[in-house]
């Protein structure tokens, strides 16, 4: 049977994943300024992955036998499925899409991605032939639970909503199928690792910190960590490189070092077997163990994005978020940074406690670290978390696709839209800040060329 994928983005001047936030998407609008702006061209540019949910599928389906192919653009091959990927930060661009494809085909469609599941039924409306299904949960558990079956009989016989509730460890599936991705898209890539071919890959799914009052991964992967074993991530990484010549390695977990002793032995097998990665990790500060910063390098850890919301205690509380002391946040960076190891400190502007005053103390406190990446984004009840409960008549949007983690969708207690815009274009002069050109420009174009 042959099966495409289509991973569908809309128009922007800025970068669209649907990678990030536990697949509900991001969409890094920086701001209206001209470094703003800037800022949006380099990053569109410089990174691009497809969904994680999507590149388990398509192994999975290929090793049922199927020729599988995967698209960013909407093309009649004559397929016998099409499979749409969602997400929330294109919604009314992935219905159009359905919508218009429907015209060139009868065949059967799927939707796969969480917010496929919250919006089922407008994907389901969308098509007026009444032949796209949803699948709700993961995807992959789907495929995988229906891998000896007659795929299309199976689709046929069920129900609008395909129900797939159970959670796998991500060792019962094949390698991502990048090679079909590589086949016909070159846009894949991450510069802030380096020039080389670069992928994502997941060592975990799962998050059991107390932040799920806002952050999508805890409420779509679920509290309960499935926890991959090292050998096995170490042997997809080698597959990767010696096959299909990437060295560049963003893990997706949302907690990678929470499970110290495999992360030390992923390294270690890293180590041991003189490969040479470039690897970036996301993490939380306080799972950093400074006494493994040597050990990280050696094993080729060049980047690692951490949390740190804002400098304000009280606004911090307002959504449940544990943080080390400000002092040890300065102190725990400037160590790793020390090493060699590249860090992007991640802010969030426009927290139920802020205000326009504590906004610019977190955007000055950024500045204080100096870190080599800063990202500010603006607090967003998403559909799946409880702040969405919290919010739901407070919101404040036209479209879906305003819902990048960068744009204010609610009735903000203390902020207006204008001024999260302004706040926007004040912490994109972080860049171009003296302290940071002597400190870090240098050394990111270096890296991004090389």
């Amino acid at each position: 049977m042959k099966i495409t994928f289509f991973d569908i983005y809309r128009n922007a001047e800025y970068k669209i994943s649907k990678n990030t936030n536990s697949g509900m998407g991001t969409g890094n609008n920086y701001g209206t300024s001209y470094l703003a702006k800037i800022q949006n061209k380099l990053i569109k540019k410089a990174i691009h992955y497809p969904p994680q949910n999507c590149l388990y599928a398509m192994s999975i389906l290929r090793v049922s036998g199927n020729d599988v192919n995967y698209s960013e653009k909407l093309i009649d091959n004559n397929s016998d499925l099409y499979i749409f990927t969602s997400s929330i930060v294109n919604f009314e661009t992935e219905l159009n899409s359905i919508k218009e494809f429907r015209q060139h085909t009868n065949v059967p469609f799927l939707v796969i991605g969480p917010f496929a599941e919250i919006q089922a039924e407008k994907y389901i409306d969308s098509d007026i032939s009444g032949k796209t299904k949803i699948i709700i949960g993961e995807p992959e558990s789907f495929f995988y639970e229906n891998k000896k079956n007659n795929l299309l009989q199976v689709i046929e016989k069920s129900e609008k909503k395909i129900y797939s509730k159970n959670f796998y460890n991500l060792d019962l599936f094949p390698y991502p199928a990048w090679d079909i991705v590589f086949k016909s898209s070159e846009r894949s890539n991450m510069r802030f690792l380096g020039n080389k071919k670069s992928v994502t890959i997941e060592g975990l799914r799962g998050c059991p910190y107390s932040c799920s009052f806002y952050c999508c991964y805890p409420n779509i992967q679920g509290k309960k960590l499935r926890i991959r074993n090292p050998e096995n991530i170490f042997n997809e990484m080698c597959y990767m490189q010696d096959n299909l010549n990437v060295y560049n390695f963003t893990f997706r977990d949302p907690v990678f070092s929470i499970d110290k002793k495999n992360v030390n032995l992923l390294f270690n097998l890293i180590i041991k077997n003189k490969r040479k990665f470039n690897l970036c990790i996301e993490t939380q500060l306080k799972d950093i163990d400074e006494n493994d910063l040597d050990l990280m390098f050696a094993a080729g850890v060049k980047l690692i994005y951490v949390g740190i919301e804002s400098s304000e205690e009280e606004v911090l509380k307002s959504v449940n978020r544990k943080n080390l002391s400000n002092n040890n946040i300065y102190e725990k960076i400037i160590k790793i940074e020390k090493k060699g190891i590249f860090v992007k400190g991640n802010y969030i502007l426009g927290l139920p406690n802020d205000n326009y005053e504590s906004c610019l103390k977190t955007i000055e406190f950024a500045e204080k670290i100096n870190c080599t990446f800063a990202q500010f984004t603006v607090f967003t009840p998403m559909p799946v978390t409880p702040a969405w409960k919290n919010y739901k008549n407070k919101l404040d949007f036209k479209k879906y696709e305003e819902f990048t983690m960068w744009d204010l969708v609610i009735k903000h207690p203390n902020l207006e839209k204008k001024q999260i815009e302004k706040l926007k274009n004040r912490a994109a002069l972080y860049y171009i800040k003296p302290k940071y050109i002597f400190k870090n420009l240098l050394k990111v174009f270096a890296r991004a060329i090389f």
